[in-house]
C-alpha cells in the first residue's frame, strides 16, 4: 500500500525584514520598508516573497524535497509539519533579516529569521522578480496582505460579540438569583410619620366639624 502524500500546509504570516549588508555599501540597500509573505498550501509549494511595495520585489518556492533539505540543513528533527509549525515561529517573530551576502552578488537576497535567542536559524535564497513581473507580485502581495487583515479583523469582531453575549449572559443570571429587595428602613419610618400626621389632621378637622354644629343649633 503506497504511503500518503506529505501536505506542505502552513497558515500565511506577514512581517517586516530588516534589511542589512554583508560588504556591500549601505547606499545599496532599499530604502524602503522591506516586507514579506510567507505561506503554503496543500496543492501547493512554500511560496516567500519579500518586497518594499515598490521596485523591489525577491522570491522563491520550495516544494517537499526542498523543505527536507532545508530541515536538514537547520538541524531539527520530526515531520514536515513539525518543520513548517517551526518556519511559522521563526517568521512570526521579530527577528527577521532581509540580507545581501556579497559573495552571491547584490541582486541575491537571504531572509533570515530566529524564532528564540538561541535557537537554529532559517536561511531561505532569494531570487529578483523578473522586472515583467514585479507590478503582478506587488499587487498579489498587497492583495493577499487586505485579505489577511479582513479575515482577522472579523475574527476580532466575533470574539467581541461572543464576549458581549457572554456578559449580557451573565448579567441576566444575577439578576434572576438575586433576591428583591426590601424597602430600607429609614422609607418605613417616614411613611409611619406621615401616616400619624395625617391621622392628626384628620382629627383637628372632625373636632372642628364638631365644634360647627354645635354653634348652630
Amino acid at each position: 500500500m503506497a504511503a500518503a502524500a506529505v501536505e506542505i500546509r502552513m497558515a500565511a504570516v506577514f512581517g517586516e525584514a530588516r534589511p542589512e549588508n554583508g560588504d556591500h555599501d549601505a547606499d545599496a540597500l532599499p530604502r524602503r520598508p522591506v516586507l514579506f509573505h510567507a505561506h503554503a498550501h496543500s496543492q501547493g509549494p512554500l511560496r516567500v516573497v519579500a518586497t518594499d511595495l515598490r521596485s523591489l520585489a525577491w522570491h522563491c518556492s520550495l516544494d517537499l524535497d526542498d523543505l527536507q533539505d532545508l530541515q536538514d540543513d537547520v538541524g531539527i528533527g520530526g515531520s514536515c509539519s513539525d518543520f513548517l509549525d517551526y518556519l511559522y515561529s521563526s517568521f512570526s517573530s521579530a527577528q527577521v533579516k532581509l540580507l545581501f551576502p556579497a559573495a552571491q552578488g547584490a541582486d541575491t537576497a537571504e531572509l533570515v529569521a530566529t524564532k528564540a535567542k538561541g535557537l537554529p536559524r532559517i536561511t531561505i535564497s532569494l531570487h529578483p522578480v523578473a522586472t515583467s513581473a514585479l507590478k503582478d507580485v506587488i499587487a498579489d502581495f498587497s492583495l493577499a496582505l487586505y485579505v489577511s487583515y479582513k479575515t482577522k479583523q472579523e475574527h476580532a469582531s466575533r470574539e467581541q460579540e461572543r464576549a458581549s453575549q457572554l456578559m449580557e449572559s451573565l448579567a441576566s443570571e444575577r439578576v434572576v438569583a438575586s433576591p428583591s429587595k426590601v424597602p430600607p428602613a429609614k422609607a418605613t419610618k417616614r411613611v409611619a410619620h406621615v401616616s400619624r400626621r395625617l391621622a392628626r389632621v384628620r382629627g383637628a378637622l372632625l373636632q372642628d366639624a364638631d365644634e360647627d354644629d354645635t354653634v348652630i343649633d
